[in-house]
């Protein structure tokens, strides 16, 4: 099993890494969880989100860096899956009727400068599908030459 670090697999960390912390790093606020106009109900499914990025993060690590059992290529898919489930869950959350991805009183959309570029929510969620993918294609066609 080839478990060292490569540009792959450091993306990959790095995705479960960001999976794992944004949620609170983004939420853990007066825009959500200390948000007075928000019912308690709306809170509870906040948690419940930010908890879930926590999982998929670490659960990603788990598969890319620590499971033996199956395959490094079944553990490089399921990493993968797990990295890009908090992403995936979050992409279709603007199709439900009543939602923003953001309150009003914030100024909409939030957005963070990454070399002087604007990011939004929208962004991340497309790009994180992208590195993924081409991470996943290059960690496996380099697992399945060296085996």
């Amino acid at each position: 099993m080839s478990r060292k670090l490569n540009l792959s697999r450091f993306a990959i960390s790095l995705i479960a890494v960001i999976s794992s912390l944004s949620p609170f790093l983004a939420d853990f606020n007066e825009t959500h969880v200390f948000n007075p106009l928000w019912p308690p109900h709306a809170k509870f499914h906040n948690g419940q989100t930010m908890t879930l990025g926590f999982i998929c993060g670490i659960i990603s690590l788990y598969f890319l860096w620590f499971r033996k059992v199956s395959t490094d290529i079944e553990n490089l898919k399921m990493s993968c899956l797990f990295a890009a489930l908090y992403w995936m869950a979050m992409a279709p959350a603007i199709l439900y009727p009543g939602t923003a991805f953001a309150d009003p009183e914030y100024g909409g959309l939030q957005s963070f400068s990454l070399g002087g570029f604007p990011i939004t929510q929208v962004h991340m969620d497309f790009l994180f599908f992208i590195i993924l993918g081409i991470c996943y294609y290059t960690e496996s066609n380099r697992l399945k030459k060296s085996s």
